[in-house]
């Protein structure tokens, strides 16, 4: 679609309208279809707007194209059911749920260099609809209203928190209480967009597909040892009952033919000693019965206690609801390279955010210093993945009192540093804060994390996790 589309499109009425821009609603001649003309007459307003991003992202946005006077937006309008609604008129799984909400959090890491007037406006609860296979997509509807324009970051964790908060209870967040019947993993989300606690937006991505309620719909990180550890112990379990269940079919396939057998040999003893044989044939056939039922009823019974015992201990493993995994240990063991290193943190259980420890770093110095907190060997199987991408790696922060810190990861080969990545936060006196960086591990072969910490500074880091970005 490009601009000559407009000689196709009859405005029938008008949709919004404001100092920044004209929505308007029209038909198309030929086949009726309903599409929206916004036509945003102040420039300056969205000079921050990535519009091929835009389009490239939001299905709905058929063509953006721009003249003198106004950038157009062109939008189809289909009279989808909204996000509410549909909630509210259908029963939606935990799957269903969590499908929903990863794919906010998508779109979110692929808008993620749009201003905060883009996620206010795409994916606010009413601008987000289902549509009749149940898919969930946006109106892509841009609005530069008075309330949208300059908004801030804690105005989109709000509006977020909402459209959480009406996935999985059907309502909208009343007087910031959250319902009990949302998950605790998803409510903690709320809580925390509530809060501010997210200084970006992709810092609730992050901590999103940190969540076990999340893993546990979308276990992306085949290479975990956990992950890897349940499947390879399932896939034991599967050959172990295919044996046993192939086993109990060769007993049932063989039990007529030596059935078979037994009568042809009975029939020629008969022959030389009819009376005898008779009767040894009514014993044998009664023993050959009951062998048959002992032997089917013993394998059938000892393999479903099997199967049994095996399911429940993986379903138990995967449907605990464990919010206290650790996840440090994955990233600061005794397998770490440690070659060179002069400071380097220790295991604290004084405060943890997540399980039973953390890693404390204590700076006892009159100048900033650097610890080593994590390491990642990419050429082990449990990080290969995160070879030749786009990385993010979260962790949560605390401190005793108000301070500065850095996060640097450093990329390196067996010779040198390739690159390094590093971001500044501020911390609050005793509150977890989670903190991201972003690197591109192309050419390297392991990345280590360290924090800088100013002087006389003593610091927590706890739930590290990271994500594939691209």
């Amino acid at each position: 679609m490009n601009s000559t589309y407009l000689e196709n499109l009859e405005i029938i009425d008008t949709y919004v309208q404001n100092d920044y821009q004209k929505i308007f609603m029209c038909k198309h001649k030929e086949n009726n279809k309903l599409f929206l003309l916004n036509s945003i007459i102040d420039k300056e307003v969205v000079s921050d707007v990535d519009f091929d991003n835009l389009k490239s992202n939001v299905n709905a946005i058929k063509d953006i194209y721009e003249t003198d006077k106004a950038i157009n937006i062109i939008t189809e309008h289909t009279r989808n059911r909204s996000l509410i609604e549909y909630i509210n008129s259908n029963k939606i799984t935990l799957t269903g749920q969590i499908n929903y909400t990863s794919f906010i959090m998508e779109k979110m890491i692929r808008l993620k260099n749009q201003p905060n007037i883009v996620f206010l406006s795409i994916l606010n609860h009413t601008s987000l609809q289902v549509y009749d296979n149940g898919s969930i997509g946006s109106a892509g509807v841009l609005l530069l209203t008075p309330n949208y324009i300059n908004v801030g970051i804690e105005e989109v964790l709000r509006s977020l928190a909402n459209v959480l908060h009406i996935i999985f209870s059907g309502k909208e967040i009343e007087d910031n209480k959250i319902l009990r019947d949302i998950p605790p993993d998803i409510s903690k989300l709320i809580t925390n967009c509530l809060e501010s606690k997210y200084i970006r937006l992709i810092d609730l991505v992050s901590e999103y597909k940190s969540t076990n309620i999340y893993k546990l719909v979308n276990p992306e990180k085949q290479e975990s040892k956990r992950v890897h550890r349940m499947r390879k112990n399932l896939s034991r379990k599967r050959l172990k009952y295919k044996i046993k269940s192939k086993a109990i079919i060769i007993l049932i396939i063989l039990i007529p033919v030596i059935a078979f057998a037994v009568d042809k040999i009975i029939d020629t003893i008969k022959l030389r000693n009819e009376t005898t044989i008779e009767v040894n044939a009514d014993e044998i056939n009664k023993n050959k019965e009951n062998d048959t039922s002992t032997i089917t009823d013993t394998e059938n019974q000892q393999n479903s206690q099997d199967i049994t015992e095996d399911s429940t201990g993986d379903i138990k493993e995967i449907l605990t609801k464990d919010n206290d995994i650790e996840t440090i240990s994955d990233f600061f063991n005794e397998d770490m390279n440690v070659d060179n290193e002069t400071n380097i943190g220790v295991i604290d259980s004084e405060k943890f955010h997540r399980g039973s420890s953390s890693i404390k770093v204590s700076n006892n110095t009159q100048k900033k210093q650097s610890f080593l907190i994590g390491y990642m060997d990419l050429n082990d199987d449990k990080f290969s993945y995160l070879k030749d991408r786009i990385v993010n790696t979260s962790l949560w922060l605390n401190s005793n009192k108000n301070t500065e810190c850095s996060i640097v990861l450093k990329l390196g080969d067996s010779n040198k540093i390739l690159t390094y990545a590093s971001r500044k936060t501020n911390l609050v006196e005793n509150n977890w804060i989670l903190h991201n960086v972003e690197i591109n591990t192309k050419n390297g072969d392991y990345i280590k994390i360290y924090i800088t910490v100013a002087p006389n500074e003593e610091i927590w880091i706890d739930t590290i996790d990271i994500d594939v970005l691209k």
